[in-house]
C-alpha cells in the first residue's frame, strides 16, 4: 500500500529540516504529498498563529522540492 500523504511533525529545532528531507525522499519514491504540522508546547493563540505560519513557510522554502507538493498546517 502506497501512502497518499506523509505527515511530518516539526518544531522550531534544526532537526525539523532533517525530518523534512527524509520525508521528501519517501515522497519522491511513492508520489505522496508532504504535510507539515508545527508542534508547539504552548496552545496556539491568535497572536502566535502568524509566527507559526512564518516558521512553516520558512521551513517549506528552505528546501528545493518543486517535484513534491508540500502543505502546511
Amino acid at each position: 500500500m502506497v501512502p497518499d500523504s506523509l505527515l511530518v511533525v516539526v518544531g522550531r529545532e534544526a532537526e525539523s529540516q532533517l525530518a523534512l528531507r527524509k520525508a521528501l525522499m519517501l515522497a519522491r519514491h511513492t508520489g505522496a504529498r508532504v504535510e507539515l504540522l508545527l508542534c508547539e508546547p504552548e496552545p496556539v493563540t491568535a497572536a502566535s498563529r502568524g509566527s507559526a505560519c512564518r516558521i512553516l513557510e520558512a521551513l517549506r522554502g528552505s528546501i528545493a522540492a518543486d517535484d513534491v507538493t508540500i502543505e502546511t498546517h
